[in-house]
């Protein structure tokens, strides 16, 4: 257990709030592996019910628990004798987690369908997408047994092309790691079925097109698959004489809990999370557009209006995924910058053209009508962008906000004070709508 909790890949499903349901999936998934273990030894029906519970929980938590009944059916074939197994009861041991999995997966096509659709952009080709599985299955391997360097939003080389030698690189390594448990099977008697369930519990993160956030490889994806790894690297340990055993366990759990003291502080706030990411990697679009919204939030200005700009210079890097609206947030971040500076022109030049990449952006239809209200005094143009921004949103409180204010300063009272308290009714805790709505209803004397 200790190699397993001071893994530093952990420090993301754990410390990021991104993460919880990793954690909470990995609780449930192996509860219900020690439930279906108990219902076999115990022959008790209560541990079934139990497992199946667990099961269902690890579902809705995260899919990737879908592989729960493979790992399963790994874990008793390396039990079959001391359990006493027979195919007959094999297979009515893993009936009701597979029911499970079946109205769980007639439960999900009935509400989302069955493809997700692709989140970013891409051009590639079967050979890419080929290539990239044995790359993506390298890397998860590597950061199993070496995890580092570790970094929160990793990029990933999409294309063949742009990773020739690290795919070669990755699939001798998977060879070589294959030919030594082949060669150790004596010595480590399970070795090769718990390198099978490792790639067993990680197949759903091969569904590229599906994960979310443009980041196809993330840490935290290794949260589970990490139990066989340290188990295949305890099972290495425990082979070596006594001394040399010890002290390795030792110094590998000193290694790692350091790596942990070391990597926590990343994921401290927003800032630390985005600097650190675009340090790492300088090409990293997302990581330079959340660091320019969080040093905008922030009042840094010129910190702000650097991050945004290297994102701007990377935009067109097409080695790496780029998502749909990596344009769009570029000139909408600039234009808020330039209103925040009181820059009328410029922050209208941005904001345009962020309106033109990406015609259903509410939030710069918001922004520019407040430029057009704050700066150029124009409520009149300010009104119907307000208007598509609400249409656009319509859970969008700060648009329905700036349209109360934008009416107060017309004179509209009533109608101001209808949007104020919409804005509250989907945001209770906005202190300006509260603050506006108390200033209207004082002049109506109500």
């Amino acid at each position: 257990p200790w190699l397993f909790a001071v893994h530093p890949v952990h420090t993301e499903a754990v410390s990021w709030i991104a993460g919880v349901t990793e954690v909470a999936c990995a609780l449930f998934y192996f509860a219900a592996l020690l439930a279906l273990l108990r219902s076999l030894r115990l022959k008790r029906g209560l541990w079934t019910v139990f497992g199946m519970i667990c099961f269902l929980a690890a579902l809705f938590t995260k899919e990737m628990a879908v592989t729960l009944p493979f790992t399963a059916l790994i874990l008793l074939g390396m039990r079959w004798t001391e359990l006493q197994l027979t195919p007959k009861k094999a297979i009515a041991a893993l009936a009701p987690y597979t029911l499970v999995l079946v109205l769980y997966g007639i439960a999900r096509v009935a509400v989302v369908g069955v493809r997700a659709p692709s989140t970013f952009l891409e051009h590639a080709g079967p050979w890419d997408w080929l290539t990239l599985g044995v790359w993506m299955f390298g890397r998860y391997l590597r950061y199993a047994f070496v995890p580092y360097p570790l970094t929160a939003l990793p990029m990933t080389p999409l294309y063949f092309q742009d990773r020739v030698l690290s795919t070669l690189v990755y699939a001798l390594m998977i060879v070589t790691f294959i030919l030594l448990l082949v060669l150790s099977r004596r010595v480590i008697r399970d070795g090769l079925l718990w390198f099978v369930m490792l790639a067993v519990m990680l197949a759903p993160v091969f569904y590229f097109k599906g994960i979310t956030g443009g980041f196809i490889f993330a840490e935290r994806y290794l949260y589970i698959p990490t139990l066989p790894a340290v188990l295949l690297l305890a099972l290495f340990i425990v082979r070596l004489p006594q001394r040399a055993s010890i002290g390795l366990a030792i110094a590998w759990i000193a290694v790692c809990s350091a790596a942990v003291v070391f990597r926590n502080p990343d994921w401290r706030n927003d800032e630390a999370l985005y600097s650190r990411s675009a340090e790492a990697s300088p090409e990293n679009v997302h990581a330079w557009l959340g660091l320019g919204v969080v040093s905008l939030n922030a009042g840094n200005y010129s910190q702000a209006e650097h991050a945004f700009a290297m994102a701007e210079r990377h935009l067109d890097d097409q080695r790496f995924i780029q998502q749909p609206n990596f344009a769009y947030r570029v000139e909408l971040g600039l234009g808020t910058l330039a209103a925040r500076r009181n820059i009328s022109e410029q922050a209208k030049t941005h904001l345009r053209k962020a309106l033109e990449l990406d015609p259903s952006g509410a939030d710069a239809y918001t922004i520019l009508a407040g430029v057009l209200w704050n700066l150029d005094k124009n409520p009149g143009a300010a009104i119907p962008l307000l208007e598509k921004a609400i249409e656009l949103n319509p859970v969008d409180d700060q648009a329905r906000d700036s349209m109360g204010v934008v009416l107060y300063a017309l004179g509209r009272l009533d109608e101001a004070a209808a949007y104020f308290r919409e804005a509250l009714r989907i945001n209770p805790e906005s202190e300006l709508a509260q603050q506006h709505l108390r200033i209207v209803v004082q002049r109506l004397g109500r």
